[in-house]
């Protein structure tokens, strides 16, 4: 842009100087070569804002387009953000739900071992009281467990 510039600032001054350098034309002459030459620079003129308008105009649209591609990552790492949280989730959900699972297994076992210890009478007073503080901690972490998995359930 600079250097078109310069060219048509040069061309006007050398043109300037084919005038004042040929003095044996008669006046109309060169006032008419002079309008014609001021013609000339204004179509330039006119040329080069053209140009201009439409070199603020691209810059727009790459502005425009680096600003719709920045909103379409921010878009996408929210969805990957939001797919994340989802797995995650479900995963910490499969998990309430398997330590829920166990804990009932160990409940289960438990009361056997004490039915039988108690049929069988192998099981001293103390033994079996411990067997059913097991049991009932137990059954308050599970507790626990399925009001965390109602909690996580909630927020899927």
């Amino acid at each position: 842009m600079k250097r078109f510039l310069f060219v048509l600032v040069v061309l006007c001054i050398a043109s300037f100087g084919n005038v004042y350098g040929q003095e044996t034309k008669t006046p109309l002459d060169s006032v008419a070569k002079m309008e014609q030459e001021a013609k000339e620079l204004e179509a330039v003129k006119k040329k080069v804002e053209k140009a201009e308008r439409e070199e603020v105009k691209a810059k727009k649209a790459r502005e425009k387009a680096e600003k719709e591609k920045k909103k379409a990552e921010k878009e996408k790492k929210k969805a990957e953000k939001e797919r994340k949280e989802l797995k995650k989730l479900e995963s910490d959900i499969a998990s309430q739900e398997k330590s829920i699972s166990n804990d009932e297994k160990k409940i289960i076992k438990l009361e056997e071992k004490l039915f039988k210890g108690e049929r069988k009478g192998d099981l001293s007073p103390n033994e079996i009281k411990k067997i059913k503080d097991k049991i009932q901690k137990l059954k308050l972490d599970i507790e626990k467990d399925k009001e965390k998995l109602r909690k996580l359930r909630k927020k899927l």
